[in-house]
């Protein structure tokens, strides 16, 4: 599936079109505090969305339940519109049914209390998620909001021992080296 982002009245990026076609889409949203990064990201979701994409998003404040107002979209923890608890268990069921059911999902990370078992439970969904994209190559955009969070620079400060976060950081680089492949934005 191509998909076409568009960021302006100019500025498209289409992914049938080079330099997409060939290398595959990663976008990151950098910025400070309040510059527009989640609006952004929720105007590539919806795109993705209309365009017959699956969405993942992980976000620690409950942010995108506006998108349940138009689309199909599972809300997993939260205050807003929730539709089942945050559970940290089962991250390769969660996987299956994004990838082989097409269901987007919001995850509402603040939910989960141990810091070590989040981080754990994020880096095994994303194994499951990669592992079964090998065979269904679903239009899956990946957003994880407030990424310092689960893959800080420094371990300092944070509860998690530092392998944890070596797992974590691990796990994103095979998604976004890897993505590309799998059809993962």
């Amino acid at each position: 599936m191509a998909v076409k982002f568009r960021f302006g009245k100019e500025f498209v990026v289409d992914s049938d079109v080079e330099p997409w076609c060939r290398e595959g889409l990663r976008v990151a949203m950098l910025g400070g505090p309040g510059s527009g990064k989640s609006w952004n990201n929720s105007l590539i979701a919806e795109q993705f969305l209309t365009q017959g994409g699956t969405v993942v998003i992980f976000q620690p404040r409950d942010e995108y339940f506006t998108l349940k107002e138009r689309w199909d979209v599972l809300s997993v923890g939260g205050v807003h519109a929730k539709d089942m608890e945050f559970a940290l268990t089962s991250p390769s069921i969660y996987a299956k049914a994004v990838v082989e059911d097409g269901i987007s999902m919001i995850f509402y990370t603040s939910a989960a209390e141990d810091e070590e078992k989040l981080i754990e439970w994020v880096s095994r969904f994303i194994h499951y998620i990669l592992k079964h994209q090998e065979t269904h190559k679903r239009p899956l955009l990946l957003i994880l909001e407030e990424a310092q969070e689960y893959a800080p620079r420094t371990p300092s400060g944070h509860v998690a021992p530092p392998w944890a976060y070596s797992r974590m950081i691990k796990a994103f680089k095979d998604c976004f080296t890897q993505g590309r492949k799998l059809n993962i934005i």
